[in-house]
Order: structure tokens, then C-alpha cells, then sequence
């Protein structure tokens, strides 16, 4: 607790941006938005997606197996409600999909 500032005084913040996409690869890479994370792909995905609302369109276009997990806590450990699509799902091609804790509203 600081009482009081009597004098200039410096104070360091770190912000953190907790983006709403994980992209499982080797190295976990994380995005903004749903269509980052998938075109970022090169071969079968999972993704994970936080317990939110994402505005966007959705295309699926390449021939992979896509797997969309949604609703996961802050740190991606555990699934705590749903990830929701608000905007457009289309899928052009694909090698499969399968998704767990999605919703798609118009």
C-alpha cells in the first residue's frame, strides 16, 4: 500500500492482452479471432476458443480436419461455458469438423 506520493515518482504496469484463440501447434500460438487462428493453420487443427462472443465470418476452406473446442477459462485449463460465433459459418471444403461448446447466432 502506498500511504503517499510526495515526490515524481515512476510506477511500471504490465498489461496483458488476453487474446480469445488458442491455436494447438507445438508452440501454442494465440489470435484475436477465430478466422486468424485458421487461416495461421497448415495442416489438421484444434483450436480452443474462450467462454465469449466473437463477431466475425467464419470460413472454412481448407481441407484439414478442423476441431473448434469453445468455452474455455482464461488460461485455457478447463472448459467453463461456450464459445459463441456471432456472424457467419460457412464451410467450402473441409477433411472434417467437429465442434464442442460452440454456438453460431445470425
Amino acid at each position: 500500500m502506498i500511504a503517499s506520493l510526495l515526490a515524481n515518482t515512476s510506477i511500471n504496469v504490465t498489461f496483458t492482452l488476453d487474446q480469445a484463440v488458442r491455436l494447438l501447434t507445438t508452440i501454442p500460438a494465440y489470435y484475436d479471432f477465430l478466422q486468424a487462428a485458421f487461416s495461421a493453420a497448415t495442416g489438421n487443427v484444434t483450436m480452443q476458443g474462450r467462454n465469449t462472443s466473437l463477431t466475425e465470418t467464419l470460413t472454412i476452406d481448407k481441407v484439414y480436419l478442423f476441431i473448434l473446442k469453445g468455452g474455455y477459462n482464461a488460461d485455457f485449463t478447463s472448459q467453463t461455458g461456450s464459445t459463441t460465433l456471432q456472424g457467419k459459418l460457412t464451410v467450402e471444403n473441409s477433411g472434417g469438423q467437429a465442434y464442442n461448446q460452440v454456438e453460431v447466432e445470425a
